[in-house]
């Protein structure tokens, strides 16, 4: 019995897919090949570093998707980050200058945890870029707040009275701020000057 192209690719492509999506340059590229003995992987890095991956023939797949990204994790540690020293990957968020990440199999699922608190920080293939986590949030931000076109060429009394009509929420904004609340995207906020007057309006 050996190990078929389906399995392997299902092990190889979640710490793969990690590299990705949450470094912002390199990545490990996999090719499967066959020999008598089977299908096996063959990982490269940008830096020409390789690494084979043969899997035995009955192994769980998350325990096979936890094999193979401590070996994606060697190879990437072995790429230097704008110096000499290992690269450490994936970033730990509460300590990303003492450890990497660590790849464990919890309750049968393949998971990235920190070392230092055995926290689970995200599923092993689920790993996303700060930074394109942060202009998706802003997108999703920005669409959610897309009813404020039509406000926006109103006065602020028009608007008040729009938001009202459309039973939306609406919060006053005195001219030493208040804004202590959390945000709320379908909010209209006015502005108030020092004399009672409205004097703008933003959302949230």
């Amino acid at each position: 019995m050996t190990v078929s192209m389906q399995a392997l690719m299902a092990a190889a492509g979640p710490a793969v897919r990690d590299v990705g999506t949450s470094l912002p340059t390199g990545t490990v590229r996999f090719r499967e090949w066959e020999d008598a003995n089977g299908w096996y992987g063959i990982l490269t890095t940008d830096s020409l570093l390789t690494a084979e991956l043969r899997l035995p023939p009955v192994v769980h797949v998350a325990e096979a998707v936890v094999t193979v990204a401590g070996i994606v994790q060697q190879l990437v540690a072995q790429t230097v980050d704008g110096g000499e020293r290992p690269r450490l990957w994936p970033s730990c968020p509460a300590h990303p200058r003492d450890h990497a990440l660590r790849p464990i199999l919890l309750d049968r699922q393949a998971v990235w945890t920190c070392p230092g608190d055995d926290a689970v920080v995200a599923g092993i293939g689920k790993l996303v870029d700060p930074e394109v986590n942060h202009r998706r949030r802003q997108g999703e931000l920005a669409a959610a707040m897309g009813w404020f076109a039509r406000y926006e060429v109103l006065s602020p009394k028009e608007a008040r009275r729009l938001a009202e009509r459309e039973g939306r929420p609406v919060r006053i904004v005195g001219p030493n701020g208040g804004r202590r609340s959390s945000l709320v995207p379908s909010r209209l906020n006015l502005l108030m000057g020092p004399d009672g007057e409205l004097t703008g309006m933003d959302a949230g």
